[in-house]
């Protein structure tokens, strides 16, 4: 039985990657922060780690095959304010170091470590340049906290290890992250629109994510860099329309939401998150053989919806 390291897999794409990986036959440690967590299965192994003290479990990386590294404070969790920013990005360098730390005293079993980014990567854009891998980071502070992620993270290849990283768009799960909240006024036949509604949005479903992760495991071809996001991009004013439309309404009030209102109540995050306006291309990941399940924001939001009632 193969053995996968997770760090930071108690949160939302970490839980469903762990059911994933079981379900193939995987052994799974997860280094968690969490120590009070426990596992009714004994193929899932909660161990204690600290980024911060560069702390972790030295046996249990003498097991791993791979390494999935999803560790950092969640990027929408909080206002971004200057205390909250210093943790985004402290959580996700700590991690990355103490994984290189890990690696390179501890080489001789661990295959391959997949790492995750975001396509925050890219900065803002103006929708109509498609993105892709080659393009150079922006100059937000999310940009530079991406950029210095995957930096912190690279010299697990130059240790002769195949290192896979994600730049990973907006994640849709009906338990919790962006989907819920987005889609929560429709209950009341309110439809939010944030600026003009225009912006680009590159989503991915949590399924299809889990999916990328698994592949990256076992595809020895993967290497480098890859967008994880759906090929169909749409503009956040259709996604919220086709939600409305899957979930049966037909009648919604649209209600604008100023952007100076969003910026005094959410900081920063809403020029670059909510208007990131990101056109990203995933071509380059579908050479690579892997097929999406919900490749369409209609396809992903009937299974959400489907599963969510």
């Amino acid at each position: 039985m193969k053995t996968v390291i997770i760090t930071g897999g108690t949160g939302l794409i970490g839980r469903s990657l762990i059911r994933l990986l079981r379900e193939k036959g995987y052994k799974v440690m997860v280094f968690t922060r969490r120590i009070d967590i426990s596992s009714s299965d004994p193929d899932v192994i909660y161990l204690n780690w600290d980024p911060e003290a560069g702390a972790y479990d030295r046996s249990a990386i003498n097991e791993a095959d791979y390494m999935i590294n999803l560790a950092g404070a969640g990027i929408a969790e909080k206002r971004w304010t200057k205390e909250w920013m210093k943790t985004l990005y402290i959580s996700r360098i700590n991690s990355a170091e103490t994984i290189v730390n890990a690696v390179k005293e501890n080489p001789l079993k661990l295959k391959a470590v997949i790492s995750a980014s975001a396509i925050g990567y890219y900065g803002k854009s103006d929708g109509r340049k498609i993105l892709v891998e080659e393009d150079p980071p922006g100059k937000s502070f999310l940009s530079g906290l991406c950029k210095d992620w995957e930096e912190k993270i690279r010299p697990v290849a130059d240790m002769g290890k195949r290192l896979v990283i994600l730049r990973t768009g907006v994640v849709l799960d009906p338990q919790g992250g962006a989907y819920p909240k987005m889609t929560a006024p429709l209950k009341f036949h309110v439809k939010p629109q944030t600026g003009s509604g225009n912006q680009v949005m590159s989503w991915i479903h949590i399924h299809d994510l889990c999916n990328i992760y698994l592949s990256a495991v076992e595809n020895e071809k993967m290497n480098g860099i890859y967008n994880a996001c759906a090929p169909a991009t749409v503009s956040s004013k259709i996604f919220m329309t086709e939600a409305g439309r899957i979930k049966g309404l037909s009648k919604l009030l649209t209600i604008h939401a100023p952007i100076f209102m969003l910026r005094l109540i959410l900081g920063k995050v809403t020029d670059e998150a909510l208007l990131q306006n990101a056109n990203v291309n995933c071509e380059k990941l579908l050479q690579t053989g892997f097929r999406f399940q919900y490749p369409t924001v209609s396809d992903a939001l009937t299974q959400l919806e489907e599963k969510s009632r």
